[in-house]
């Protein structure tokens, strides 16, 4: 996905970068405040001009015994929303810029804001190299492997 946003022209692109402390700030239990969590991947121009963006990838098993009974729509929307508790304030409040989660199924789905995320970043796509989704597509398939 990192290479995918360079492609699209954001600019930086970070991976695994540490968050600034979060001392002085309350937040709810099932925030992460340890000093050394980190993102998995920070960019600026994602959502708006020179806004940071941050975002937490996780990769499920929609198959795995423990989700038998949940439909895999509930599945991305639980990681989902987790990710968000784990870290929407901290990034908002100290970080001052946005976070989207990133959830991925091992099946090969997606959580809707991947869809948002893909989406946008194929129209910065379109309009940085001119290109229509095909390459688009292609592009996205080779960073995949």
């Amino acid at each position: 996905m990192a290479e995918l946003f360079r492609y699209a022209g954001l600019k930086p692109v970070t991976t695994e970068q540490l968050l600034l402390p979060c001392e002085g700030h309350t937040f709810p239990v099932s925030a992460n405040t340890r000093d050394d969590a980190r993102m998995d991947i920070v960019c600026r121009g994602l959502w708006r001009d020179m806004e940071a963006s941050y975002l937490d990838v996780r990769v499920f098993h929609p198959n795995a015994p423990s989700y038998q009974k949940t439909s895999i729509a509930q599945l991305h929307r639980t990681h989902q929303n987790q990710k968000k508790m784990a870290y929407l304030r901290r990034v908002l409040n100290v970080e001052q810029g946005s976070f989207t989660p990133l959830v991925f199924a091992t099946s090969g789905g997606f959580a809707p804001e991947v869809k948002r995320v893909l989406e946008c970043v194929g129209h910065k796509i379109c309009s940085k190299h001119q290109e229509g989704l095909i390459n688009i597509h292609k592009h996205s398939s080779d960073l995949a492997c």
